[in-house]
């Protein structure tokens, strides 16, 4: 594994995309590039996003709801 200083921030299809020096695309969470614990592959630059990367991006999601709680919306302000 690379460290993170040799993740650059790619555009691919106009998405935003960590890359290592080997072309693995990682997805994007953050400015602050993954860790090796953190990195969630998603495609390699010279084919592109893998036909199944929204299935790699599962367990983050869920997790991500699960920590959401309810919280009061702004008051109106007309």
């Amino acid at each position: 594994m690379p460290p993170s200083s040799q993740y650059q921030r790619v555009l691919i299809k106009n998405v935003p995309s960590w890359k290592d020096i080997h072309g693995n695309l990682y997805y994007y969470e953050s400015s602050t590039p993954p860790t090796e614990e953190s990195r969630i592959l998603i495609g390699i630059e010279a084919t592109g996003f893998n036909t199944d990367w929204s299935h790699h991006l599962d367990p983050t999601l869920k997790a991500y709801r699960v920590s959401q709680k309810p919280r009061a919306r702004a008051p109106s302000k007309n």
